[in-house]
Order: structure tokens, then sequence, then C-alpha cells
């Protein structure tokens, strides 16, 4: 019962969001093992986001791969201009 109420709630929050809409730089890193690239909140989703996908990761990329996610963050940082709010 609870399982069931939880992912129709995860499914309408899912169906509310709204990522084409987000106008700031994003920056989505995600290991390639289990990961769909055909989901419409993955890769593509935002206009303004950049994805990328290490090779031979799973969930826990930012941990096991932190010096790759570490100079992806840098590379990624280094390609935008700092903007006053």
């Amino acid at each position: 019962m609870l399982s069931a109420a939880v992912g129709k709630r995860h499914v309408r929050a899912a169906e509310e969001s709204r990522p084409a809409e987000i106008r700031c730089p994003v920056l989505s890193i995600v290991g390639n093992e289990g990961f769909r690239q055909d989901d419409p909140h993955a890769v593509g989703a935002s206009p303004s986001c950049r994805t990328e996908i290490p090779p031979g990761q799973g969930h826990s990329v930012l941990a096991e791969a932190h010096r790759t996610v570490r100079g992806l963050l840098l590379d990624w940082v280094d390609g935008h201009e700092l903007v006053d709010a």
C-alpha cells in the first residue's frame, strides 16, 4: 500500500516537472550502468543542460569517480562567464 502511494506521488512529481523551462546552466553527471538514455528527464531535457556519462560507473559516480567528476565540474565551470545577479 505504501509503495503504491509513493509510486503515484513520484509519477505525479515527474509529470509536473518542467525541465525544459530551466534557464540556468546545469551539469548532469550520471553513471552509465543502469542509465536510461530514453528517459525524457535525463539527457537533453533542458536546453541549458550538459550531461556527462563517465563509462563504467553506476549510481555512486560522485563517490567512486570523484577525480573524473572534479575534472568535469572544473571544465564546466571554466566554460561559463561569471555574472552579477
